[in-house]
């Protein structure tokens, strides 16, 4: 089942953690690199992370990209990992 809660759910077109697990470990092997040029909340950067593959996303709005780091953070801290989260914003105009 890869549906969510209500209260897992951040933001309008959230997919679950589980649906792109599926994508992810379909499509690619362990160590590659996923690349989400959408991130949202990160979702996609977690299911990477949960099935051995590194990430890199991009979200312009800050709001959710707290959120998406937030989320990330949590989840390496619970694995209790020695992997590093290193997040940057930097703002164009």
């Amino acid at each position: 089942d890869v549906r969510f809660t209500d209260d897992e759910n951040h933001h309008p077109t959230q997919k679950p953690t589980a649906l792109m697990k599926e994508f992810i470990t379909k499509s690619s092997d362990e160590g590659d690199i996923v690349f989400d040029p959408f991130g949202g909340v990160h979702t996609t950067a977690l299911a990477a992370f949960e099935s051995d593959r590194r990430s890199v996303s991009v979200e312009v709005d800050t709001d959710y990209h707290s959120v998406g780091r937030d989320r990330i953070a949590d989840r390496i801290e619970s694995k209790q990992t020695k992997r590093t989260l290193v997040t940057d914003t930097e703002m164009f105009e």
